[in-house]
């Protein structure tokens, strides 16, 4: 729902912002609590040898980290991109450092219990900070405004396409490995995973660095009908994430295989052919992502979701 939800808190008053983030916040705790109660139904009755420290951490990171995005990518909307960079940062790496260097120095740290624990203390100041930079719009007011069930529930209904083609567009980067665990076996998944953990930089970073901060002000050129804006601003982003991935692309595609032969890892450059065809479709995506947010600004939302799911 944070679809529409970052959509309509773009270029409004305080009251509206509070009110939809209050919302969103509202039906995503309804999800988190019947996710909760699964798992929790499923660790009580359902025969398995599961760890129920490990499953109960697993539940809290998963709805905490679910939480913690979508609450910091509405500052996007907010036209506060590099706080929302901040936040990711906080959250998904800021903690890593210290943990390698503990690691390293003290070994009986290196634990599955301590990597969980700091992940989940880089979420939680994540959520901290996000909500201390929200503490000045109208929580009061809010606090006596009901919740608007119909409107919520026309949210959903237009959502729900939308929630279809990100299933199929996470199931694209994510199949792919069972299907080369059945065929070749797991050494290749292994491989693949090394690969598309260079694709996923290259999409983080050009998100990150161009899209969170033009997509809030193509979504403002469309509310107020500036047509040349918008225009201006599409065409820009399209060749600022066309160039950026073209560049990032080509060196990983050329030092990848090399270090791999320098490190003695020669199944990284032997099966670089592979390397060279994920690049080369993550240019694609990174090249078309910019028409793909004016598609989203413009309220195209069917062209979106069967993009998305194609």
């Amino acid at each position: 729902i944070d679809y529409v939800i970052m959509r309509e808190i773009v270029d409004t008053t305080l009251f509206e912002v509070a009110r939809k983030i209050r919302d969103q916040a509202v039906f995503y705790g309804l999800n988190y609590l019947l996710l909760a109660a699964l798992v929790i139904t499923g660790l009580i009755f359902l025969p398995h040898k599961a760890n129920t420290s490990i499953v109960l951490t697993t539940l809290a990171l998963a709805i905490l980290e679910s939480f913690a995005t979508i609450t910091s990518s509405n500052f996007i909307s907010l036209k506060r991109p590099v706080l929302t960079n901040v936040l990711f940062f906080i959250r998904a790496a800021a903690w890593v450092v210290p943990v390698i260097g503990l690691g390293i120095f003290v070994p009986d740290l290196r634990s599955v219990n301590m990597v969980f624990g700091a992940w989940l203390t880089g979420i939680i100041i994540s959520l901290v900070v996000t909500a201390y930079v929200l503490r000045d719009l109208p929580w009061r007011v809010i606090y006596k405004t009901p919740v608007d069930w119909v409107e919520l529930k026309h949210d959903v209904v237009k959502c729900l396409p939308i929630w279809v083609g990100s299933v199929g567009g996470i199931a694209s980067g994510n199949v792919d490995r069972f299907v080369v665990e059945v065929n070749l076996g797991r050494e290749f998944v292994g491989i693949i995973s090394f690969y598309a953990s260079f694709v996923a930089a290259v999409i983080a970073l050009i998100s990150s660095g161009i899209i969170t901060f033009g997509q809030p002000h193509l979504m403002g050129f469309h509310r107020q009908g500036d047509k040349a804006g918008f225009t201006k601003l599409t065409c820009d982003m399209t060749l600022q994430t066309s160039v950026s991935a073209a560049v990032l692309t080509s060196i990983i595609g050329f030092a990848v295989p090399l270090l791999g032969r320098l490190l003695g890892r020669t199944e990284f450059a032997e099966h670089a052919i592979v390397l060279w065809l994920m690049l080369f479709g993550v240019w694609i995506r990174m090249t078309t992502e910019g028409l793909g947010v004016a598609l989203y600004a413009r309220h195209q939302d069917r062209a979106v979701w069967q993009g998305s799911l194609l």
